[in-house]
């Protein structure tokens, strides 16, 4: 099999398997198994897969066909120009919650302490803390596997000496007195009867408690907000991501428990993803 057949091959498999963008990721395999950039595909078209590589590439399609996310088979993805390592203990990171970090860039600066909440794979802190040096913080995650995770992706980048990560239920495993300029979340906000209708990628191979926000999908909008003034230090930013029919409830979530000078930004695609608002300064 020469590559140009291996990619062909590729595309039609998944494409048959119903995977929008199937094109795409035939050359996100091959690229990952042959080391070969995606732009000399061209040049190298009629060159021989290894024998071994060929069996590689057919055992992947035969996972993608079952829907497992490619992220996950692979084992890594790309998260705001950083390399992470995925499992099926977390979500995937999403260019969606790029959208959100590059809000909350905007609010930092050197010496500022950071709690992301609901961290999964470290994705948000980690990427915060690299693209701001003088920052610090934590992470918590009710899932002590996707806290080894993050300690694991902390470890790669180089950061573990500026993230602490710990497992319990969102503010729980905090040490007393601790203190944050920007509480952010990713947190579960699907409502809990939406996650069978998602695509089989997610409902099936996504965790579910991480997905689900209960009856309405507020559930823990409602417990962050509620919980973040005693973390926050005055002036401090909380900061969500949000589903997209979200933003008008989840500013009134903020707005009840006090917080003011609402921020509600759209994703690409043109959909509020991003709400959050200011602890007030009563200095």
């Amino acid at each position: 099999m020469t590559i140009g057949e291996a990619l062909r091959l590729s595309e039609e498999t998944l494409s048959a398997a119903g995977i929008d963008g199937g094109a795409d990721e035939a050359v996100i395999i091959l690229s990952e198994l042959t080391g070969i950039g995606r732009l000399d595909f061209f040049l190298k078209k009629e060159e021989a897969l290894p024998e071994e590589t060929e069996k590689q590439l057919l055992l992947i399609l035969e996972k993608r066909k079952k829907r497992i996310p490619l992220q996950i088979i692979l084992g890594h993805t790309e998260f705001m120009g950083l390399e992470f390592e995925v499992s099926p203990a977390t979500l995937v990171p999403r260019a969606d919650t790029e959208v959100v970090c590059e809000e909350a860039l905007s609010h930092l600066s050197e010496g500022m302490t950071i709690l992301d909440l609901c961290t999964g794979t470290g994705c948000v802190l980690l990427s915060l803390l690299d693209l701001e040096p003088g920052t610090s913080g934590f992470g918590t995650d009710i899932s002590s596997d996707a806290v080894d995770l993050a300690r694991l992706n902390a470890d790669r980048l180089g950061l573990s000496d500026r993230a602490t990560f710990l497992a319990g239920d969102l503010y729980a495993p905090l040490p007393e007195g601790a203190a944050f300029h920007l509480i952010i979340a990713n947190p579960p906000y699907i409502r809990t009867d939406e996650i069978e209708h998602l695509m089989p990628e997610v409902k099936t191979y996504e965790p579910a408690r991480a997905l689900d926000g209960g009856a309405d999908g507020l559930t823990y909008y409602r417990r962050i907000a509620a919980g973040a003034g005693k973390y926050l230090v005055c002036g401090g930013l909380l900061l969500f991501e949000t589903g997209y029919d979200q933003g008008e409830q989840v500013t009134e979530i903020l707005q009840e428990n006090g917080f003011k000078n609402i921020i509600l930004k759209k994703d690409y695609g043109g959909n509020t993803r991003v709400c959050g608002g200011f602890l007030p300064d009563h200095s």
